[in-house]
């Protein structure tokens, strides 16, 4: 799990804009589908990631989608973050 948290930390924070989770399987095809998401959600309670919640793109699966951005400052609360859901 740690090995998984840091490739997609290192991943997140290397990319210049955000990311849905379907991008970082993309990037990362070594890790496991369940090792992206639990990686994702320990990243997001640590504070290190927010998320935004915008339309898919794809004509497949939901219609919301997640959206992961790494942030320059650890430790912000969810409400501080930006897990806002976007007017789209």
């Amino acid at each position: 799990m740690s090995q998984a948290a840091n490739k997609v930390r290192t991943l997140l924070s290397a990319t210049p804009h955000r990311m849905t989770f379907s991008q970082v399987r993309k990037e990362l095809p070594d890790l496991l589908e369940n090792e992206v998401s639990m990686a994702l959600c320990y990243l997001l309670r640590k504070g290190f990631v927010t998320r935004m919640q915008v339309p898919n793109t794809s004509n497949k699966g939901r219609k919301m989608v997640w959206e992961y951005e790494f942030m320059t400052k650890q430790g912000a609360t969810n409400e501080q973050a930006g897990n806002q859901v976007s007017q789209g």
